[in-house]
């Protein structure tokens, strides 16, 4: 008797399960035809195992056959026979039909997660002491996450696309296409306009530099006319909103930090800052530190629920946790930077993704590289914006008066405009940044890029 015809049992199909298994031993291109299956959709364990070792085959570029997928399965230490390999093969005509066999495998898998979440709706409705609300909205957004379904697209010849793109052409320049200014004009004219949803705009310094402060000025900016919901792993709610408050209120942070109760002038920059954050400002804050990229996604999709959402500012993505602990870090981080680009495309937002850098541009006239990105080369590949922010004075404090405000943004990847070195003015005590008026101070022994393309 099938599984699938025992009434009241566990939702699951070994013989689905058998079947892709065994079709994708036969030929491994079928892959193509599995959609978005993955390892936790199978049910039984030794399954999920066999599964993980022929799609890491597969994408390794190795053949996965029995015998590899074995000896793949025996360094690891399980226990699966080659037998068993042999049979899954072997009582699988073909791959035919593995792209209805995934369906199956999904369909138990999503029903088994409909158990699970019934449950704990139970467990929550019986025990928890939170109110209804909080937890019918922790439930949709579990049953949400539970209904997602990677759709497959097929490839359209361009000429089909292109009377599409004709009307994305037009609504451009009607300004139907939403670009979202920085607010810092140099800056904007850079980015042909601003940052476009869907682009993930990297930004590296190294510690102390004010990468965070940048972010934080660009997201009060975009906040106006948008909604903004940053991601703090570095600094508490608390310290956030201290910034927020001095940038706002253009005020000296030294002060909001003392709150001196007969300090006026800063009592009033307090209630100019309150005021813009709850009358003019559409922006969300989380402190939760050590983030993984599903927890990312999960607050991501419920700020756009809740209340909008344009722009996400990561802070910073050297702090979020890998998926597997046992990988090395530079893969963790890697697969990440690849989550956060599918997100922003999936979402339609833009991501501001703060990183930190190593030590290096020292010993190369005071230039960052892309390498420079500490633990990561796969940043490089996945942004569409690459800016390295310096502070010359920061490095040299012996330099004049002219630079105590000075910075300068060093565009290094530019997908939808030119490579160019961009003034800032930091406003340190203020912790924000603005444009930079009139020309730039002299900077010995540093060749600075101009606004063309540069090679």
């Amino acid at each position: 008797m099938s599984h699938d015809d025992i009434r009241g049992a566990i939702p699951h199909s070994i013989e689905a399960e058998q079947s892709v298994l065994g079709g994708l031993l036969l030929d491994n291109d079928a892959i193509d035809r599995c959609g978005d299956l993955r390892a936790e959709h199978f049910y039984r364990g030794d399954h999920r195992a066999i599964f993980t070792e022929i799609l890491a085959a597969i994408i390794g570029g190795y053949a996965a056959d029995v015998v590899t997928v074995f000896e793949r399965l025996q360094a690891k230490g399980s226990e699966t026979d080659v037998s068993y390999l042999s049979s899954l093969s072997l009582n699988t005509p073909s791959s035919a039909n593995i792209r209805r066999y995934a369906d199956i495998i999904r369909d138990r898998a999503q029903k088994r997660g409909m158990l699970a979440l019934s449950s704990d709706l139970q467990e929550m409705a019986l025990n928890s002491a939170e109110a209804a609300a909080v937890l019918i909205d922790r439930a949709q957004g579990q049953l949400e996450k539970l209904s997602e379904a990677v759709v497959k697209r097929e490839p359209r010849r361009v000429a089909d696309l292109m009377s599409e793109h004709i009307d994305v052409l037009e609504q451009r320049s009607e300004g139907k296409i939403r670009v979202i200014p920085t607010g810092i004009e140099d800056l904007d004219q850079v980015l042909s306009g601003g940052i476009r949803p869907g682009n993930v705009v990297v930004l590296g310094a190294r510690p102390s530099v004010g990468k965070t402060a940048l972010a934080m000025s660009i997201a009060a900016n975009v906040a106006e006319k948008y909604s903004v919901l940053v991601l703090s792993m570095e600094m508490s709610a608390q310290e956030v909103n201290d910034r927020l408050i001095a940038m706002l209120g253009q005020i000296p942070l030294d002060d909001v930090l003392k709150a001196n109760p007969d300090n006026q002038d800063m009592w009033r920059g307090v209630t100019r800052a309150a005021t813009r954050i709850s009358n003019e400002l559409t922006i969300a804050l989380d402190d939760q530190p050590a983030l993984t990229m599903l927890e990312v996604r999960n607050k991501a999709r419920t700020a756009k629920r809740k209340f909008g959402l344009d722009l996400l500012v990561l802070d910073y993505l050297q702090l979020m946790q890998g998926r597997d602990e046992n990988e090395k870090r530079n893969y963790q981080l890697e697969e990440i930077s690849r989550g956060v680009k599918a997100l922003a495309k999936d979402l339609g937002i833009g991501v501001i993704e703060l990183v930190q850098l190593n030590r290096g541009a020292e010993q190369r006239g005071g230039r960052y590289r892309m390498s420079d990105i500490r633990d990561c080369g796969g940043i490089e590949q996945d942004a569409d914006v690459i800016g390295f922010l310096h502070r010359p004075i920061k490095d040299d404090p012996s330099l004049g008066d002219q630079w105590h405000r000075f910075a300068w943004l060093q565009m290094e990847k530019n997908r939808q405009g030119a490579l160019a070195d961009v003034p800032l003015s930091y406003i340190g005590e203020q912790t924000r940044f603005a444009g930079w008026h009139g020309a730039w101070p002299k900077q010995p022994g540093t060749a600075r890029r101009g606004k063309g393309l540069v090679d």
